[in-house]
């Protein structure tokens, strides 16, 4: 089976040298060469000395390395992709919460660290938080997958994301326009 089409919207405020939140995405090859999409959401609340858009990007460019081409599972490359971000972090004494998805033939594939960025997941007019920290499923036409950090969460109403009729577009051009005006948009 092939990889699910995505339709992969990407929101974020602006950083700071000490905090920085991202979003990434990539379409990797994995194991036996298929393709599959991997979406990383980063918050690094203190990057232990360097600038944190750069501690940012090195957890994303850890999670592609360890990703492409690798060779096992999916998930079992998943994990060993957030590990090796931990082990960088624990290195560099900073600070981060992160969710690496990987969406891979008919499946999603899920590792977070620490508490700072949530992930949802609504189909059929129901949602509900994902709180484990690793773990896959089936992914299912017309599933929303809501990756974001807690402080988005806070600030805006999640479940405009998460409804059954929306606008996905207007609403993702809406929110960018609200974050763009903030003062403080840094852990967006």
């Amino acid at each position: 089976m092939d990889t699910p089409l995505l339709q992969i919207e990407k929101i974020a405020g602006t950083g700071s040298k000490n905090v920085s939140s991202g979003i990434f995405v990539a379409r990797i090859p994995i194991a036996d060469g298929a393709l599959g999409n991997l979406v990383s959401c980063i918050l690094v609340n203190d990057p232990g000395g360097q600038d944190a858009q750069v501690t940012t990007r090195d957890i994303f460019e850890i999670a592609t390395k360890k990703l492409e081409g690798a060779e096992g599972g999916a998930l079992e490359c998943l994990l060993a992709a957030k590990d090796g971000a931990v082990d960088y972090l624990k290195a560099q004494g900073a600070v981060a919460s992160f969710v690496h998805l990987t969406f891979y033939k008919s499946a999603a594939y899920i590792a977070r660290y620490g508490d700072d960025v949530k992930i949802f997941v609504a189909h059929g007019g129901k949602s509900h938080e994902i709180t484990f920290d690793h773990g896959s499923g089936p992914v299912e036409a017309g599933q929303l997958y809501l990756v974001a950090t807690g402080d988005f969460v806070k600030s805006f109403d999640v479940g405009e994301f998460l409804g059954e009729e929306i606008n996905l577009q207007e609403l993702v051009d809406g929110l960018a326009t609200e974050i763009s005006a903030m003062d403080d948009s840094k852990k967006l």
